[in-house]
């Protein structure tokens, strides 16, 4: 079973034109929030009919993109001088495209220097209410091109942020850029030092939320074998070979397409739990507890047997 993400972005693009067309900031408010939950429900019951865990995801990013996209279209028309030298850029997971249902979003204003600072300001600013006001929890922050290629030098979070960045709305040259200097000035340049800062993160890691993939009540995300170390790979992939599509790791023979297959599988599946976490608990939680495992296993087709609970 597939998710048409034509057909999402097409009724999501006509719902949304009839929430421009109220009245009132408060009318439009109040459609939009309406409209963001009959489309959290929406997901939950392709959830529940067995659609797989990055399609839910995909699909959860579509419609937040085409919120942002409106939102910042909106914004602009109220700034003198903000079509060019502007860019609204996904970051993290949202980059990645890969928004469980409860996650957060965060979301970098970027600009291109000194003198579009203050207009990349009143854009965030314009934008960052609505959202709040929506309901959305926002991780933001505003940054020239030279601010963002210097934290990316210091601070790991920041980069790996940065390694998944993707377009939303504006300059796509802009972007471009960005991504060319990460490359070239970050990537490139500080190569081993970058991959040895990620494997010290990772034994960090580790020592904080388990390092065997066996543990009673794991963390999906940060638990050895669960979601971060699969973007951890994806991240080497992208400074070292340029790019964090696996399937390129295939085609250039740095992978065994059994080794690939399995890869994949066991992202799909995580993401799929992580999925019905937040759906089971309302809320943004990566904890695999004991008083979630066997609702979660039900949900996902597990079944108690004589020997074993569906949970085990």
């Amino acid at each position: 079973m597939q998710i048409d993400l034509g057909t999402i972005r097409h009724h999501a693009d006509e719902k949304l034109r009839r929430i421009e067309s109220q009245r009132g900031p408060a009318e439009r408010l109040a459609a939009l929030k309406k409209f963001l939950k009959i489309e959290a429900q929406r997901l939950h019951l392709r959830h529940r009919f067995g659609i797989g865990g990055g399609q839910i995801v995909k699909a959860r990013s579509l419609i937040v993109d085409m919120v942002i996209e409106r939102a910042a279209e909106a914004a602009a028309k109220g700034i003198s001088h903000a079509g060019g030298n502007l860019a609204v850029i996904a970051l993290g997971g949202y980059g990645r495209e890969e928004l469980a249902p409860h996650s957060d979003i965060d979301i970098l204003f970027l600009h291109q220097g000194r003198k579009d600072a203050a207009t990349a300001g009143r854009l965030s600013e314009s934008m960052l209410y609505l959202l709040w006001d929506a309901g959305f929890t926002v991780g933001h922050s505003v940054r020239s091109l030279g601010e963002c290629i210097d934290i990316a030098k210091e601070d790991l979070v920041s980069r790996n942020s940065l390694i998944d960045a993707r377009l939303i709305w504006g300059d796509e040259g802009l972007f471009e850029t960005l991504r060319r200097k990460l490359d070239e000035e970050v990537f490139e340049k500080k190569k081993k030092d970058l991959l040895d800062q990620l494997m010290v993160e990772r034994e960090e890691r580790y020592a904080k939320f388990g390092g065997v993939v066996c543990l009673q009540e794991p963390n999906i995300k940060e638990t050895a074998g669960g979601l971060r170390d699969l973007h951890v790979l994806l991240w080497v992939s992208r400074v070292v070979y340029g790019s964090s599509d696996l399937s390129r790791l295939l085609t250039d023979g740095i992978l065994a397409e059994r080794d690939l297959k399995v890869m994949l599988a066991s992202y799909e599946f995580l993401l799929r739990v992580r999925n019905d976490l937040h759906f089971q608990t309302g809320r943004r939680t990566d904890f695999l507890s004991l008083d979630l495992q066997q609702q979660s296993a039900r949900s996902l087709g597990y079944e108690d047997t004589s020997q074993q609970q569906a949970s085990e």
